[in-house]
């Protein structure tokens, strides 16, 4: 549902995601998915006890094919993300690998 979704790193992600830099954001860069390429660039991934499919689906800050951060895989480069709305998920979420 939102492997195709982009939108600036100013706007909200899913109606549910803000991301916010503790520095300034490069122009350019936008909030999408995660996605498996991605998570190949987040070599600590598993050590969050995080299952896969769940990050694969989290909000990432690119800029063009560069991945500059992926807060919820471990690779948070100075970026925060918080949710906005819907945090009711994270109480049904399956947590399991």
């Amino acid at each position: 549902a939102v492997r195709d979704l982009r939108v600036p790193v100013d706007h909200l992600w899913d109606k549910r995601w803000r991301a916010v830099p503790s520095g300034g954001s490069p122009e350019g860069a936008e909030l999408r998915a995660l996605g498996p390429d991605g998570l190949a660039q987040c070599p600590n991934w598993r050590s969050l006890g995080r299952p896969r499919a769940m990050l694969l689906s989290t909000p990432a800050i690119w800029q063009g094919a560069q991945l500059l951060a992926a807060p919820l895989a471990g690779l948070d480069e100075k970026w925060h993300v918080l949710l906005e709305s819907g945090a009711e998920w994270i109480n049904t979420a399956p947590l399991s690998h």
